[in-house]
C-alpha cells in the first residue's frame, strides 16, 4: 500500500483538527494524499501530495506542511477545484503562518465545565478544609491502611505553600466509600489547611482494584527538555543534604519531598555537577555518600578540595603514610562491610579534616 509522505506530527495535527469539522472530509484528504492515483488531480489530497513531491528536495518544517494541509482541507470544506496548492508566504526569517481552518472552533471548544456528569458519577474541583477532610474520613474506606510518613510528607508540602492542583482525584463509589485520597485528607487535616483538590464519586466499587496503591516516590520532578542522567542519584545526594543540613528534629517524614528535592537543586547545582565523581568513587562508599560528602568538602575549603579529591579518586602520586592512601583502604573496607551512610560519610569527612592538617602542619 502507497505510504503518506506527511509526517506523523502534521497527519496528527490535521486528524485532531479535522475531525472536529468533517470528519469525512478530512479522511478522504489523507486517503487521496496516500493514494493520489485513485482520485481525480483536481481533488485536494492529490493536489497536497503534488505539492510535497514537488518540495521534496527542499528543506521544509512541518510547519509548512501543516498550513499546506490546511489549505488543501479547506478547499474540500468549501467544494473547490483547484489547479494547485500554492505554498503558504511567510516573511524572510519567520516561521510559515498557519491558514485558518474553516469550522475549527480551537481548543476552546474542548473545554468541558469543571463540574461534569455522566449517569451517577460525576467530578469537580472542591476546596477541602480540615472540617471537610474529617467529614470524607468518616465515611467508610476501602483498601489499606494509611502510610504515616506518606501523610507527613505531604502535610510539610500544603503548610509550606508547596501544593499544588494535580490531576489525580480524591475518589468515591457509588455507596460512598472512599476509594482513593485518604492521604491528602489526612495530611490537610495534620496540617490544618485547605488544599483544593478534584473529586470524583459515583464510582463503582470494582473501580478501586484498578488504583496504583504503593506509596509514591519521591523523585527529582524533571522536565522533559531538562531530562539528565543519573536522576535517582542525584535525588539520593539532595536526600542526603536535606537529612544532615535541613531536618529538624520535628520533621517525622524521612526522606525530602519532591518540592523540598527541586529546591535543593535548584540552590544546589554543584551537587548534579559531581554525579560523574560520585559514580567513579563507587568502589569506596556509596555514589550518594561520595558525591554529597564531597560537595561538603567543596563548600568547606574550595581551594583545597580540589586537590585532596583527585588525590581520593586517583591514588597517584602519594608517598608512603599519606593521610589519603590510609583513608582509601579505610573506605574500601568500610565498603566491603557495608556500613551505614552516617559511617561511611563520618569516615570520609574524617579523612579530610585530617588532610588539611597534614597539609597545613610542619612535616
Amino acid at each position: 500500500m502507497p505510504s503518506s509522505k506527511l509526517p506523523l506530527l502534521v497527519r496528527a495535527a490535521l486528524i485532531f483538527m479535522g475531525y472536529q469539522v468533517d470528519r469525512n472530509l478530512t479522511n478522504r484528504l489523507l486517503l487521496a494524499e496516500q493514494e493520489p492515483d485513485r482520485f481525480s488531480v483536481t481533488e485536494p489530497g492529490v493536489l497536497l501530495r503534488l505539492e510535497i513531491d514537488r518540495l521534496k528536495t527542499r528543506d521544509v518544517d512541518n510547519g509548512t506542511l501543516l498550513a499546506l494541509s490546511i489549505k488543501a482541507l479547506n478547499a474540500a470544506l468549501e467544494g473547490k477545484e483547484l489547479r494547485r496548492l500554492n505554498m503558504p508566504r511567510s516573511s524572510q526569517g519567520e516561521a510559515t503562518p498557519l491558514p485558518r481552518l474553516r469550522g475549527y472552533a480551537g481548543l476552546t471548544g474542548l473545554i468541558t465545565p469543571m463540574e461534569t456528569s455522566t449517569s451517577r458519577m460525576c467530578w469537580r474541583v472542591e476546596r477541602i478544609d480540615p472540617e471537610a477532610a474529617a467529614r470524607y474520613l468518616s465515611l467508610p474506606r476501602y483498601g489499606r491502611l494509611p502510610v504515616q510518613p506518606q501523610v507527613d510528607s505531604l502535610a510539610q508540602e500544603i503548610r509550606a505553600g508547596r501544593w499544588r492542583l494535580c490531576g489525580q482525584p480524591i475518589c468515591f463509589a457509588e455507596d460512598g466509600r472512599l476509594l482513593n485520597g485518604q492521604h491528602r485528607l489526612l495530611a490537610v487535616l495534620a496540617a490544618g489547611q485547605a488544599i483544593e483538590s478534584f473529586v470524583v464519586s459515583g464510582l463503582t466499587a470494582d473501580a478501586a482494584a484498578t488504583y496504583d496503591f504503593a506509596p509514591r516516590r519521591n523523585l527529582f520532578p524533571v522536565q522533559a527538555e531538562k531530562k539528565f542522567g543519573d536522576q535517582a542519584l542525584v535525588t539520593a545526594m539532595a536526600n542526603l543534604l536535606w537529612r544532615f543540613e535541613m531536618k529538624t528534629p520535628s520533621t517525622k517524614h524521612r526522606r525530602a519531598s519532591r518540592s523540598e528535592i527541586a529546591d535543593i537543586l535548584r540552590n544546589h547545582p554543584r551537587l548534579m555537577e559531581l554525579r560523574s565523581f560520585a559514580r567513579r568513587m563507587v568502589e569506596y562508599g556509596r555514589s550518594s555518600v561520595m558525591g554529597y560528602g564531597a560537595y561538603v568538602i567543596e563548600r568547606d575549603d574550595p581551594d583545597l578540595a580540589g586537590q585532596f579529591l583527585h588525590a581520593l579518586s586517583t591514588g597517584a602520586d602519594l608517598a608512603a603514610g599519606h593521610p589519603v592512601l590510609g583513608l582509601r583502604s579505610q573506605l574500601q573496607r568500610l565498603r566491603r562491610d557495608e556500613v551505614s551512610q552516617e559511617e561511611q560519610l563520618a569516615a570520609l569527612l574524617a579523612g579530610w579534616r585530617r588532610y588539611k592538617t597534614y597539609i597545613t602542619s610542619d612535616r
